[in-house]
């Protein structure tokens, strides 16, 4: 169990108890692991170099290894069912298993090129993408694979789609292709300058997200024409991006970084995923069930959303004023002495959501009618470090 002190001034402790945001799973191997999948709430499956294959039939309590054979870097693999599943790896390797991974069958790509993000649309149709603008099509669960016109030499990192006929890919030099014929024609929108995307998560609505080097997060509202670059608070790669619904979202990536959003990426808040080791790749069996693999043959788990409020240590002179506390209609937040920086602040509630949050300089007036009597927390993070209080509502 985890507990958050904050201490104030009057030196007042106020302890609160949240289970753990993420816990280590045994996985039985220390070999890096490129991506995870689950097939149902229970069944999961990870793939990664010199041929790993794990599988859990009891929701990551245990892990089976099994291996493809040779020395395989296998870098995602996608299952449409239980059964029927396709990896893809260096060297153009495709593999197929139809027994939920007991056995795989190596398929005639018809390439060397490396590939990186395979997703299947149904039992037939699966996509493939990886080095110099590579795509590849089967629509006859991978008897043939063909090779579709990207447009593009650039690296194509990952594939998702929103539709049966719509799909997006992240790739290097800020590129987002999409196409909306299946695949016969692809058209490219530039997502950032100088950035290398490595993960994206698209929704029927249009929105979506994409991210990659240096902590970049970007997001579109109208199917990728256009996209705006989001405040991630990290400068670690984001290898993965999975969101729950509209506005409930996951990124991982360097560093045993994991990020999350209730509110569409207005807000990312750091998390604690008890690893240092790289994540890359995430996946959520529900709104509170969600798993991240990566290097040394880490996968954690959490099955609270990854809920905990802030874990930080605060300093004991507290900069800030909040008036009235407690409160029913508004609050004022003062700042003890001149910012020179805009600051931030964010109202979390004891499912540790962000409910509230804002900007400001010096002072700042918060209209907090509409939160419900309990107990918040406000965290206030400048350029300086982070404070915490409590806030009561009543």
């Amino acid at each position: 169990m985890k507990k958050i002190t904050i201490l104030m001034m009057v030196l007042i402790t106020l302890t609160i108890t949240t289970n753990a945001q993420w816990t280590p799973l045994t996985t039985g191997t220390t070999k890096n692991i490129n991506a995870i999948e689950f097939s149902t709430t229970d069944i999961g499956y990870a793939v990664g170099v010199d041929g790993l294959f794990l599988k859990t039939t009891d929701a990551g309590n245990n892990w089976l290894e099994n291996s493809f054979g040779g020395s395989y870097i296998m870098n995602d693999v996608d299952f449409y069912d239980a059964s029927i599943g396709f990896a893809v790896g260096n060297d153009g390797k495709i593999i197929k298993t139809t027994n939920g991974g007991a056995n795989w069958l190596e398929q005639i790509s018809g390439t060397t090129t490396s590939l990186k993000s395979v997703h299947m649309t149904n039992s037939n149709v699966v996509y493939a993408v990886g080095y110099v603008g590579t795509i590849l099509k089967t629509t006859n669960s991978g008897t043939n694979w063909i090779s579709l016109i990207s447009g593009t030499t650039e690296l194509l990192y990952a594939i998702d789609f929103p539709a049966l006929h719509i799909a997006y890919i992240a790739g290097y030099d800020g590129n987002v292709l999409k196409t909306t014929n299946y695949g016969a024609n692809w058209s490219t929108y530039s997502c950032c300058t100088g950035c290398n995307l490595r993960t994206i998560n698209m929704q029927s609505s249009g929105d979506g997200y994409a991210g990659g080097s240096s902590g970049s997060i970007y997001k579109t509202t109208n199917g990728g024409s256009n996209w705006v670059a989001q405040t991630s608070g990290t400068s670690s790669t984001i290898s993965s991006l999975f969101f729950i619904d509209e506005n409930t979202g996951y990124a991982a990536g360097a560093s045993g970084v994991i990020l999350k959003t209730t509110n569409g990426g207005t807000n990312w808040i750091a998390q604690t995923s008890g690893t240092a080791s790289n994540l890359n790749s995430l996946f959520f069996t529900s709104s509170s069930v969600g798993y991240a693999a990566g290097l040394n043959g880490i996968i954690v788990k959490t099955t609270n959303g990854g809920i905990s409020f802030i874990n930080e240590t605060q300093i004991s002179e507290l900069s800030f004023n909040i008036s009235p506390n407690p409160s029913n209609a508004k609050i004022t937040i003062t700042a003890k002495e001149d910012l020179q920086n805009e600051t931030q602040v964010c109202i979390f509630n004891v499912q540790g959501e962000i409910v509230i949050s804002n900007t400001f300089q010096n002072t700042i007036e918060i209209n907090t009618s509409s939160l419900s009597k309990g107990i918040y927390l406000v965290k206030i993070q400048t350029n300086k470090g982070i404070e915490t209080k409590k806030l009561i509502i009543d």
